[in-house]
């Protein structure tokens, strides 16, 4: 199993170079048909390229849900409790967030027949609720450094703080982009395609510097 885990996380700088060019694809198609910028033939071109981006992206995720449930098993001995509820919790939302996009991914090339539009709103929702989760463990760990900082007598500058917990809030600017995006498919917020897209852009970008450079990778 840890070997089909490693496997597919050869994917994974693909996947995310794909869904950066995917949610570009959103952004540009948006603004050039709101100002007229393009031909209508230029911007179905580039929908049919953010479909095909999405789709890829599908069977690049095939079988991950088995890795995301598979990852909260050793945290089942994570000293913090906070963070393991935390973690576990999102893990098993990431896990039934792919089983869904695999559903998707099947109907979408016509081996399966269902309600594609039912199944995607499940996965949006599974995939919100990952976010949410990842959202308040970095909420719960700022304030735990809060706290630390609080208790040594020593202001510390915001900056100083940021730079000495990267990885903490690189993730914290990832999550809040991301939560957007299935907010705004499920309806809870209200923002146009070019702006799902920016946020998807910003987000992918985080992202893409984490598997860069790995120690600004939040672990677990």
């Amino acid at each position: 199993m840890e070997q089909l885990v490693k496997l597919n996380n050869l994917t994974l700088f693909r996947d995310r170079v794909a869904r950066l060019v995917q949610f570009a694809s959103r952004m540009v198609w948006d603004i050039t048909e709101k100002h007229s910028l393009m031909s209508k033939h230029s911007v179905e071109k580039i929908k049919l390229l953010e479909f095909h981006l999405a789709m890829f992206r599908r069977l690049l995720r095939l079988g991950r849900c088995f890795d995301a449930l598979y990852s909260a098993l050793p945290l089942l001995h994570h000293p913090d409790k906070m963070i393991q509820m935390f973690t576990i919790m999102t893990k098993i939302a990431q896990g039934m967030y792919l089983l869904c996009d695999h559903i998707v991914w099947f109907g979408r090339v016509g081996l399966m027949e269902m309600d594609t539009v039912h199944w995607t709103g499940t996965a949006n929702r599974y995939f919100f609720y990952s976010l949410v989760l990842m959202l308040a463990r970095d909420i719960y760990e700022i304030l735990q450094l809060y706290d630390v900082t609080k208790r040594s007598y020593r202001k510390v500058p915001l900056g100083e703080l940021v730079c000495s917990n990267k990885s903490l809030f690189l993730d914290l600017f990832k999550n809040v982009f991301d939560v957007l995006i299935p907010a705004t498919g499920l309806g809870y917020v209200k923002f146009s395609p070019g702006a799902v897209g920016f946020f998807g852009v910003l987000s992918s970008a985080a992202a893409l510097y984490t598997i860069v450079n790995p120690m600004y990778k939040m672990i677990p």
